[in-house]
């Protein structure tokens, strides 16, 4: 069976249990989680130094999410998977240029690991066979 070839992330978040249960969802994935940030300027250090796949953000519009528009143009290919805590954001989120937009109300991220899990693994060709 030919191996999958790893894919890097970035996963920005000020929770850190919610980085940890990310991180163990992506693994089997065969998605290394690089770099862990909690502010937005080490999260850009980051897209930098390790150039990942995919960037997974917990944003909102008090981020800003012009943000997430910088961090697209550093990286044209870079998949961006915006965690907002309401559908407002997830549409200013995506008009900035993120690929999906996840909605996670507040004391469900643990929950939404599975969904950015399942989320990257039917969207990657990589995944498909």
């Amino acid at each position: 069976m030919k191996e999958k070839a790893r894919v890097r992330s970035v996963v920005l978040c000020g929770a850190p249990r919610w980085l940890d249960a990310v991180e163990r969802a992506l693994a089997p994935l065969g998605i290394e989680v690089v770099a862990r940030r909690l502010q937005l300027a080490q999260a850009l250090a980051a897209l930098d130094r390790h150039e990942p796949e995919v960037l997974i953000a917990a944003t909102d519009a008090a981020d800003g999410f012009a943000w997430v528009r910088r961090a697209r143009e550093r990286l044209p290919a870079l998949k961006v998977i915006a965690l907002v805590p309401s559908p407002e954001d997830a549409a200013s989120a995506l008009d900035a240029g993120a690929s999906a937009a996840i909605l996670t109300p507040e004391g469900q991220r643990d929950l939404v690991a599975l969904t950015v899990r399942e989320a990257w693994e039917v969207s990657d060709p990589r995944f498909l066979g």
